[in-house]
């Protein structure tokens, strides 16, 4: 090394970006998106992690019923969560008017015996061909969190298909539109939708749009959510776990936003229990 050469950068990353007048390019940005030129006008978005992650907004209590359920509220208390949400599908309820209140009855226990979380009764329901919701409304206002997805018709053409979300987004008890693109990788192309219409209706309406974190979805992918982020979408990062063990799907889905550039503010299980609590009413 010569002695008169001066080193003007190199001990990390950040140093040889600031040589350049730019801010330092999180690695998860570096896909040739405009990051560059953000990095340069001082524009980059402040990227959300793991740690900015406040609860899980959609488990589902399946096998093992309240057993399996309570295993996933303590992984949500050693996460540090203030809150968990379950969002049976509606469709798995056998006996449909029993089951749901045996699940009710369920979740009201599991908050009884764990009052230092928040433990949030969901429901995920059809959207119909019509863009109508599969339930009736005086069985989804006994939830506090009512989430909605396609779940047939995948072939229709993408104005009608666009159509039938857009009607559901407009069901005044709708918060969150599930697996958006209804994709599932290997198996289901994404649907024909306008995803730029939807997220200006879901923004327009409160309804916030999930990033499904389980590896067979990651839905919707990195390149989409950066779209649906510049037309003011709020978006749920969930695991979508069936167990506790599942729980730690989170992490895709969080691969997915950061790569993503939505910042910690569009995503809505970033915020406190107060904040969110206000949010389920559309406030």
């Amino acid at each position: 090394f010569d002695q008169h050469m001066k080193r003007i950068a190199g001990a990390d990353e950040k140093e040889i970006y600031r040589l350049f007048g730019m801010d330092y390019i999180e690695p998860e940005l570096r896909e040739n998106r405009g990051e560059i030129e953000a990095a340069a006008e001082g524009k980059l978005p402040l990227l959300v992690s793991e740690n900015d992650i406040r609860g899980d907004l959609h488990c589902r209590m399946v096998a093992g019923g309240m057993s399996g359920a309570e295993k996933m509220i303590l992984a949500a208390k050693r996460k540090g969560y203030l809150y968990i949400a379950f969002a049976n599908r509606l469709g798995d309820f056998p006996d449909s008017r029993a089951s749901v209140e045996k699940y009710l009855e369920t979740l009201k226990s599991l908050q009884k015996r764990h009052s230092d979380i928040h433990v949030i009764a969901g429901i995920e329901v059809d959207i119909l061909k019509d863009g109508s919701l599969g339930a009736e409304d005086r069985l989804l206002e006994n939830f506090d969190l009512v989430a909605a997805s396609v779940s047939d018709h995948f072939d229709m053409d993408g104005k009608s298909q666009t159509h039938r979300v857009i009607r559901a987004l407009s069901h005044p008890m709708l918060r969150m539109l599930s697996s958006p693109t209804g994709r599932i990788i290997g198996r289901r192309r994404a649907l024909a939708l306008d995803m730029e219409r939807i997220a200006e209706a879901a923004s327009d309406r409160g309804v916030w749009l999930e990033i499904d974190a389980r590896p067979d979805r990651s839905d919707p992918g990195d390149a989409t959510i950066r779209k649906l982020s510049k037309y003011g979408a709020i978006f749920a990062v969930n695991s979508c776990a069936e167990s506790a063990g599942e729980m730690e799907n989170i992490r895709y889905g969080m691969d997915q936003a950061r790569r993503g550039w939505p910042e910690r503010t569009d995503i809505v299980n970033t915020a406190d229990w107060q904040t969110l609590e206000k949010s389920f009413k559309g406030t």
